[in-house]
């Protein structure tokens, strides 16, 4: 807004000086320059508690109730995507193209349900390989930690990447490091221009017949359905999922196959009466 105010109002040198017509100036410049952005909820209100500060300290009476509920564009509801069983069956396929290592990250990506950055920051000394193996896992987002059981399987494919290191590498602190510098984990970068080339080169489409794209982080949409198919317990789904409340879980629930079939079955049902009413004409 300071830039904005500088290039289109440069008299305004005071918060005093702020007028509603200026705001619906600036409101019009950011909703049709958006440069790529859907949302500026976040910036509005932030500009919001300032305003009403301001109007507090230095009795500014022009900045009161200056933002009304309608300068703020409604949020639009993502729609969360996930992948079918023929689609991750195509991707699976897809990973014999990569390096062994490269796909060792990708399963164990999808069979965590892991953000891409816990996957990526993943640490030898914290995968544990006894009769209850379990990994301990860092999250950058959240600079949370949490224990994840995981089975034997998951544990060979972590154990397999772990020798892979030191065969080639050495004793490497991250699990999938960097093929420049072994000291840092692989970047998200490396691995979106891998998954993409593979895409590409093998014509990898999903059930629409569009390209797939190399967002990792749908992956973990598809983990939190195939929970909430599972489970009834949203605190549970949480804590594999690693997150620290269940706000999050309500956007699995509406992927969730159990509660699609529920919310259609009104609509199925009507359509089969119908279908009954005209069965002996059919026949």
């Amino acid at each position: 807004m300071s830039e904005f105010l500088l290039s289109r109002f440069p008299d305004i040198t005071t918060l005093g000086d702020f007028t509603r017509d200026t705001l619906e100036e600036y409101l019009a410049y950011i909703y049709t320059n958006k440069n790529g952005r859907e949302s500026y909820i976040d910036e509005l209100g932030n500009i919001k508690r300032m305003f009403n500060t301001v109007a507090k300290l230095f009795d500014f009476d022009n900045l009161r109730g200056i933002i009304l509920r309608s300068d703020f564009q409604a949020s639009k509801n993502a729609v969360f995507k996930y992948y079918t069983e023929a689609e991750l069956s195509r991707l699976h396929e897809g990973y014999k193209s990569l390096d062994k290592q490269t796909a060792r990250l990708m399963l164990i990506h999808e069979f965590l349900g892991l953000r891409i950055s816990d996957t990526l920051t993943l640490k030898t000394a914290d995968v544990i390989l006894t009769d209850e193996p379990h990994i301990i896992i860092h999250q950058p987002k959240t600079d949370k930690t949490y224990i994840k059981k995981i089975n034997h399987e998951i544990a060979a494919l972590l154990s397999a990447s772990i020798e892979y290191d030191r065969e080639n590498y050495g004793e490497c602190e991250y699990i999938f490091v960097s093929v420049k510098d072994h000291s840092i984990p692989m970047k998200i970068a490396t691995l979106a221009n891998r998954l993409n080339a593979m895409i590409h080169n093998l014509d990898l489409r999903d059930d629409n017949g569009n390209l797939f794209t190399p967002g990792t982080h749908i992956f973990r949409h598809t983990s939190g359905k195939r929970l909430c198919d599972l489970l009834k317990d949203d605190v549970t789904i949480a804590a594999l999922l690693g997150h620290t409340s269940v706000n999050s879980v309500s956007h699995y629930r509406q992927m969730s196959s159990k509660v699609l079939a529920e919310a259609s079955k009104p609509v199925v049902d009507k359509r089969n009466e119908k279908i009954k009413k005209f069965k002996k004409g059919w026949m």
